[in-house]
């Protein structure tokens, strides 16, 4: 979907829960839309986690992202040379992960509430993934990220949140907000006037 490859693996449902119920759990990325995996989402071996991020942070990520592709001659993201060129894209995503919110047996977390409160957050994840004493779970997994992070693993892009506000001009921001308002909205994020 949009400019990332299709997941081959949701032609794969039952082959997957098979080797989940011999090997054992594990996950999937995907950044396909909900209507393109419903069927394996709907499969009760299959947990679903939705993780997403308020869309004004996504056009500055997206435009990071496409510098350091112009910068090693890549393609993915080099489109992005400036918030106009950068939207088209954030709104087919927007228009993908709105999607997600609201189907059942779908957990959907905010990204600025798991930096905000990652042990509130990856406790609730990790109850819902059913893992015993989540709690304890949760400090041990934020603990060993924490030290990965410190040694410079797992960290893409900056990472922060709430970006917008600081590094986008009015006129950025405005511009954000006419294309993308219903989506800011749905994802449970104001606008900037507070609307």
């Amino acid at each position: 979907s949009g400019s990332f490859p299709w997941n081959p693996w949701v032609n794969h449902v039952p082959a997957l829960c098979a080797l989940a119920a011999q090997h054992g759990p594990f996950a999937l990325k995907t950044h396909a839309p909900y209507p393109h995996v419903a069927a394996a989402v709907a499969n009760e071996a299959i947990r679903t986690v939705f993780i997403h991020r308020d869309p004004r942070d996504a056009v500055l990520s997206a435009l990071d992202h496409g510098a350091r592709s112009r910068a090693a001659g890549d393609w993915p993201y080099a489109e992005c040379v400036d918030v106009a060129t950068t939207l088209p894209l954030v709104r087919k995503w927007c228009a993908d992960d709105v999607t997600w919110i609201g189907p059942p047996g779908v957990l959907c977390i905010r990204y600025e509430d798991l930096i905000g409160n990652p042990q509130a957050e990856v406790s609730r994840l990790a109850a819902f993934l059913g893992v015993p004493d989540p709690g304890k779970t949760a400090a041990a997994v934020i603990a060993q990220e924490r030290a990965d992070r410190q040694q410079g693993r797992n960290q893409f892009n900056k990472g922060a949140v709430c970006r917008w506000p600081q590094e986008m001009t009015v006129a950025q921001r405005d511009e954000c907000e006419r294309v993308l308002a219903p989506w800011i909205r749905a994802m449970g994020y104001q606008l900037a006037d507070g609307r």
